[in-house]
């Protein structure tokens, strides 16, 4: 998979997940492969870990920093 392709999906990510409706990993997989992304469960999560990402409420949230409601992220 190109790079720019792996950028891509994890920034698609990050939209699905600040819009506070995922509950499962299966179910952001599912989401990103409707839109054309190819990527698979083991994967999505490696990078929910490195990225800090953690469920609250039920659902999948970006980390927020100390200043305000700034995402926490990078495109590694």
């Amino acid at each position: 998979m190109a790079y720019y392709v792996v950028c891509m999906w994890k920034g698609i990510l990050l939209e699905l997940i600040e819009s506070g409706r995922f509950g499962t990993q299966a179910e952001l997989v599912a989401e990103l492969s409707s839109r054309g992304f190819e990527v698979n469960q083991a994967s999505v999560s490696r990078y929910l870990r490195a990225q800090g990402i953690r469920k609250r409420n039920g659902v999948y949230a970006v980390k927020v920093s100390s200043v305000g409601a700034i995402p926490v992220h990078s495109m590694q």
